[in-house]
């Protein structure tokens, strides 16, 4: 209330004494935004300490919780820090790393004033300290300190302004140095996980997505101001410049990463162009943003580049799902991370707790965004193997049983043989031959007969066991081979035991010996490249057969 007054009548009056602000028992941490007198000063006007002072330049401000700076404008605050009987020293910080300048003035009662300067635009040498964010030391004893605070920026910005002591400062400091690391190691992890990803797999997608996410880190970097710290600290322009650059690189990369995750097989024409043309079409704008266009204008172009790319990105994912492309949720999952995080850049927001949660979260977002697309990329890897495992079985399998195909029985045959050089003995060969087969087919139907072949199939797993390979030869006829069994008897027994199991097994179409079963049985050495013969000497020998007998042994 009393500030709201003070306000009231420095637009009445054109000038006011600034407020007071009684240090002692005050919490730790105090938003001075709300507190400061704050007047808007057009930034052609020279600055005079003295006059912004005295509040004889600029318009006046109503009390906030954040400075809405204007383009082209300075929000000057002042304000009097009341005196202590012990003297402490207290920290003014500004948490907006994008900030083009802030200022700080501050002098006892008689004395000059002391300035710093500090922002994205001011080389790191020149800033009071190194820091992620402006912040400025203010020492207060005894006497009361006055206190001025300018912020200016090109584009139009909201900022807060804290008043902590030095206690305070470093415990949220090492808190947010704490959070700040935690967030680039997430990033680092990210990296390491897509390069490893493209190191493996050798797709054109997956190495894309390495080079975005190192892109990314590259961009959180330089827009939680450790890009200044780091890297480049006396190259202000610079540091500005790469706000947003890498940013509207970044959502070019998006379209092309989207449309590169999409299933190719129902990307169009154009969605196919978009792959290389975003990257260039966001090269050209980003140079032409950062060399002609003017600094206020950069954030909303930025932003309008952005929403964009992402509206892009959203159409291709529904025109993909609407074509009956694969794992479209979770590419469009990952855009909408990368949206949320783009919405938490241009949205303010304040600290919590003395940690600045917005670079976190954003981080956070943009991250997930990555990993989502990962998952994406390894599923259709994943689901492409699985095919190729299925179509690399189905040759030696028989799709409707599960037995060996002929080229698979073909392969044991070939493996018996190889087994048999080696112990010096002989195989056993079975052949089933169902000759009513095709006559229940057309008496019963299509699906009965299946179902009967299936049940017969299963049978013969259930008798021979795994020391059998058990093929299905064609439509009629399945065939058994074991290398090394000890007496033709014991053949001839498990031949009738297969017998004996199928008469038994009930089907609607009735008992499996109404397709006339007849079993061939032999133990013989195997002959290089004899299996088509001794298959077609089986055959005529089960065709031979007199019911009622059912097995013959040769």
């Amino acid at each position: 209330m009393l500030v709201a007054l003070c306000w009231l009548a420095a637009t009445v009056a054109g000038a006011a004494p600034a407020p007071t602000l009684p240090l002692t028992g005050t919490p730790g941490r105090i938003n001075l935004t709300e507190l400061l007198a704050a007047r808007e000063v057009p930034a052609s006007h020279a600055i005079d300490a003295e006059a912004l002072w005295a509040g004889e330049d600029g318009e006046p401000l109503p009390p906030s919780a954040r400075w809405r700076v204007p383009a082209d404008m300075r929000i000057v605050g002042r304000i009097q820090l009341d005196g202590q009987a012990s003297p402490g020293v207290y920290v003014v910080q500004v948490p907006a790393a994008w900030l083009d300048e802030v200022q700080v003035w501050h002098r006892t009662p008689g004395s000059a004033w002391r300035n710093a300067v500090a922002g994205d635009q001011i080389p790191l040498s020149r800033w009071p300290f190194v820091s992620q964010s402006p912040a400025f030391t203010v020492m207060v004893g005894e006497q009361p300190v006055d206190l001025m605070v300018m912020a200016a920026n090109a584009a139009a910005a909201r900022v807060a302004v804290w008043l902590m002591d030095d206690a305070t400062f470093r415990a949220n400091q090492t808190r947010q140095a704490n959070l700040s690391g935690l967030i680039m190691g997430l990033g680092v992890m990210v990296v390491v996980v897509t390069t490893m990803g493209a190191v493996i797999l050798r797709r054109r997608a997956n190495v894309l997505l390495a080079g975005v996410s190192a892109w990314l880190l590259f961009t959180i970097i330089s827009l939680n101001g450790y890009m200044a710290v780091w890297l480049t600290p006396e190259l202000p322009a610079f540091n500005d410049a790469a706000k947003h650059f890498t940013g509207v690189m970044l959502a070019a990369f998006l379209i092309s990463l989207t449309a590169q995750a999409l299933d190719q097989r129902y990307l169009s024409r154009l969605e196919r162009r978009l792959q290389l043309a975003a990257p260039l079409a966001g090269l050209t704008y980003a140079c032409v943003q950062i060399l002609w266009l003017p600094d206020a204008w950069r954030p909303l172009g930025a932003l309008a580049w952005t929403s964009l790319a992402l509206l892009a990105c959203m159409l291709m994912c529904g025109m993909s799902a609407a074509r009956g492309g694969r794992y479209v949720r979770l590419i469009a999952s990952a855009v909408g991370c990368f949206g949320a995080g783009v919405l938490m850049v241009y949205t303010p927001f304040d600290f919590v707790a003395g940690l600045d949660l917005r670079a976190a979260m954003i981080g956070s977002l943009f991250y997930a965004c990555m990993l989502l697309f990962s998952q994406a990329l390894f599923a259709r890897e994943r689901y492409g193997r699985d095919v190729l495992g299925r179509a690399a079985i189905a040759a030696s399998r028989d799709p409707l049983t599960a037995l060996l195909s002929y080229q698979g029985f073909q392969e044991a045959y070939d493996k018996a043989l190889l087994r048999q050089g080696a112990d010096h003995r002989q195989s056993s060969v079975m052949l089933f031959v169902l000759p009513g087969l095709e006559q229940s087919g057309a008496d019963h139907g299509f699906v009965l007969t299946e179902r009967a072949v299936v049940r017969f199939a299963a049978t013969l797993q259930s008798v021979l066991g795994d020391a059998w390979s058990i093929g299905r030869l064609s439509k009629t006829r399945f065939a058994c081979i074991a290398p090394g069994a000890s007496q033709p008897a014991d053949v001839l027994a498990l031949a009738t035991h297969v017998l004996t199991r199928c008469t038994r097994m009930a089907e609607p179409l009735g008992p499996v010996t109404d397709f006339d079963l007849r079993i061939a049985c032999t133990q013989r050495r195997l002959g290089a490249g004899d299996l088509k013969s001794l298959l077609s000497d089986l055959d005529e020998a089960a065709r031979a057969i007199v019911p009622p007998k059912r097995i013959v042994m040769l």
